[in-house]
């Protein structure tokens, strides 16, 4: 505090010691909390996941109602392959989409092509195989 002609009044001051105590909090605060976020945004990407995979199943069913076999490939969903009951595009996308780590999803088809067939992603590590973040998702 300070004397002035009229009384005292308070200068707002910090000493060093006091603004490295409050930036220490908020860095104990920041290591707290940040793990916490990270978990949350993993699990939300393997949510998107998901969702994509189901998008995939219900345009997969439609191309397979249209046409009697599923698609070779992901990409006959939103193109043409040549097929005169095709009617598409069965996915709103102007290409397929990636995982939410920027992966490709894979897409396998089995030996009758008429309704068996898998579409995986490989999570956060892009390999197969992984746990938590890093698990693989199918179908």
């Amino acid at each position: 505090m300070r004397f002035s002609g009229t009384g005292y009044r308070i200068v707002g001051r910090f000493t060093l010691m006091e603004i490295m105590i409050v930036v220490g909090i908020i860095l104990l605060l920041a290591g707290i909390a940040i793990p916490f976020a990270a978990k949350s945004l993993g699990r939300g990407q393997q949510a998107a996941v998901k969702l994509q995979i189901q998008s995939f199943d219900t345009a997969i069913t439609n191309f397979r109602i249209d046409t009697g076999r599923v698609p070779r490939d992901l990409e006959e969903l939103i193109r043409n392959p040549g097929d005169k009951n095709w009617d598409g595009p069965y996915l709103n996308k102007s290409e397929i989409p990636k995982d939410p780590w920027g992966n490709e999803y894979i897409y396998q088809v089995s030996g009758d092509h008429v309704s068996g067939y898998k579409i995986t992603s490989y999570g956060s590590d892009g390999a197969p195989g992984g746990e938590k973040q890093a698990e693989d998702i199918t179908n």
